[in-house]
């Protein structure tokens, strides 16, 4: 009984040697470390671990882990180049170790096998976006659009900046063809808009670039100094208006003027820059003016600038012994009238009197502090001040009329 016993001891641990010895030789029979190196649209590259005592390595690939054949491909390094695969795929590989350099099981021996690994192939490149264009804007922001485009994970938006630089300002989901981007108050840039599809190793695929597109945020605020009245025809009647400066991401700027009493509109820039006297006679005038970007032939506006003021009242003179008898008419929001008087019709003139919102005339008899002379020729400026709410503004512009006086 105790030699039976023995005997069967003797055979469970030869039982236990051989499961081990079957366990160690699965293990070392085993090709690892196989990985994916590198992915393109039609090629993949990939790498494994050296297996010991082998010198040639037959790579086998599939559709499915289960029909992975060998067509050749045969290689002596740890790594190979798997060319011809279809865009956006994903293929099986395995990998056999050999020893010695037959192609048949009697010319070489077979070692290893390696386990069935994944690899994928990028998708192919997606169209380039087409009409991509501005669409609209704000103070701090421009809003871009684009056609969609099937079958691609999403698109990027970028800003030229130049040529290495071109930062990424919106990654925007495939269900959306419109991208509302930060840009500087008062600036213009230009974009680009590329597609990509996203591979199964998370690359991205991107299309060529879709032309440019500039696009500006909406100007600020325009400054007084930056437009006005440019001349007064007297002889023709007319007032004209025009933009010394326009801001410099601006397509335009509209200059709109209206009666300060009624706020009657007198004059709209985009249609014509001038105001006849007769429209404005006896009134005071007030002007603005905003600056604007065209976005596919829609204006955009900036803010409105504060208001300048101006009246021109129709003034007359006639000279007798000596003295200049002015008169004018009356402006309806005119506080008072201010004369001026000098010998030269640009310079010198010297304020001679201001007169009351009643008034309409005067009798100049000096220049200065010397009596009038004949034989000179004397330059007289009539300027209203208009009354703007509880303040009042001198008229931007003034009537100049001239003056000879006889010798006799």
């Amino acid at each position: 009984m105790k030699r039976t016993t023995k005997k069967l001891s003797q055979l469970l641990v030869l039982a236990l040697l051989t499961v081990m010895m079957c366990i160690g030789a699965s293990a070392a029979g085993s090709v690892t470390g196989l990985k994916q190196t590198e992915w393109r649209d039609t090629s993949v590259s990939i790498q494994w671990d050296l297996y010991p005592g082998a010198n040639r390595y037959a790579i086998y690939i599939g559709t499915t882990p289960d029909n992975c054949e060998c067509d050749g491909r045969y290689s002596s390094e740890t790594s190979d180049y798997i060319t011809g695969l279809n865009p956006g795929s994903s293929y099986y590989v395995k990998i056999k170790a050999y020893k010695g350099w037959g192609s048949e099981a009697k010319e070489a021996e077979a070692l290893g096998w390696s386990e069935p690994f994944q690899v994928s192939t990028l998708p192919a490149e997606p169209a380039e976006p087409a009409n991509f264009k501005w669409l609209d804007s704000t103070a701090t922001t421009v809003t871009l659009g684009w056609d969609p485009i099937a079958n691609v994970s999403g698109y990027e938006v970028y800003r030229y900046i130049s040529y290495d630089n071109e930062p990424v300002v919106a990654d925007i989901p495939a269900g959306s063809t419109v991208a509302v981007v930060n840009q500087e108050k008062a600036s213009s840039a230009s974009y680009f808009v590329r597609a990509y599809v996203t591979g199964q190793n998370g690359t991205r695929v991107y299309s060529s670039s879709s032309s440019s597109a500039s696009a500006s945020t909406v100007p600020g605020r325009i400054l007084t100094s930056q437009f006005g009245i440019t001349y007064v025809w007297n002889g023709l009647k007319r007032v004209e208006f025009g933009v010394a400066q326009t801001p410099a991401n601006a397509d335009g700027v509209q200059i709109v003027a209206t009666t300060m009493k009624g706020n009657k509109k007198v004059m709209d820039s985009l249609k014509s820059d001038e105001i006849a006297f007769g429209t404005i006679k006896k009134k005071g005038v007030k002007y603005r003016a905003r600056a604007y970007v065209d976005i596919n032939g829609v204006k955009k506006y900036g803010p409105w600038s504060t208001y300048r003021y101006f009246a021109i009242p129709n003034a007359q003179s006639k000279s007798k012994n000596k003295r200049i008898t002015v008169t004018w008419n009356k402006i309806d929001v005119a506080s008072k009238y201010t004369v001026y008087i000098s010998k030269n019709s640009d310079s010198g003139y010297k304020k001679y009197g201001t007169y009351g919102k009643k008034s309409n005339s005067c009798t100049i008899t000096k220049f200065g502090k010397k009596k009038l002379k004949g034989g000179e020729t004397y330059y007289i400026r009539v300027v209203p001040t208009l009354k703007v709410g509880k303040k009042t503004k001198k008229s931007q512009v003034y009537t100049n009329i001239s003056q000879y006086i006889s010798r006799y």
